[in-house]
């Protein structure tokens, strides 16, 4: 299998996850989502962000080209992960609380822009 086919795969698997009922329902997180192999233009990432769409870009990390199908045995199905932290909102603040764990990310959003949590 080759690294196009790859993240065409990654690609198609997230958007039919952001969009359950098809691309011409609403979005599972309830803004426009684009999904794509690849990287984002900066023009285009900047105009969806001013109308609070998300890009999803799927790029390969340096040095990969392949992808070896042996000792693949199938899908595995992996528990979610349990949440270790909580955000309480208070007027124009957001306190976090609890422990980071691997695999976990706290952020929030405001219109257009979006902060996470330092790990």
């Amino acid at each position: 299998m080759d690294l196009p086919a790859v993240l065409d795969g990654i690609a198609s698997g997230l958007a039919a996850a952001l969009y359950p009922a098809g691309t011409g329902a609403a979005s599972a997180i309830g803004a426009p989502c684009a999904v794509f192999p690849g990287w984002p233009d900066g023009t285009t990432l900047d105009a969806d962000l001013l109308r609070g769409a998300v890009q999803v870009s799927i790029a390969p990390r340096g040095g990969m080209g392949s992808v070896e199908a042996r000792g693949l045995d199938g899908w595995r199905a992996c528990p979610p992960p349990v949440p270790t932290m909580t955000a309480t909102v208070n007027g124009a603040s957001v306190t976090f609380a609890g422990t980071g764990a691997p695999g976990l990310i706290a952020g929030i959003q405001e219109g257009p822009r979006g902060w996470t949590a330092p790990a």
